[in-house]
């Protein structure tokens, strides 16, 4: 079985890393759930722009409960 792992990091307060594992067959749909939370002018999501609510959508931190296999 094979995974792919996503890491990000801040130093904002510290150092805090971040890390998830995705099984390769709920790859695509996960990855539509991140996209949906991307922001109008961004190319990807980070920490740093991503982590609080912006103008009603749900926040990287909520993601978790969005996507359940």
């Amino acid at each position: 079985m094979s995974a792919h792992i996503f890491v990000d990091e801040t130093k904002e307060r510290g150092l805090l890393v971040a890390a998830a594992v995705v099984l390769t067959r709920d790859l695509a749909p996960a990855r539509k759930v991140m996209r949906s939370l991307i922001l109008p002018n961004q190319r990807r999501i980070h920490f740093h722009k991503n982590v609080t609510t912006d103008a009603g959508r749900p926040s990287v931190r909520s993601t978790g409960s969005v996507y359940k296999r």
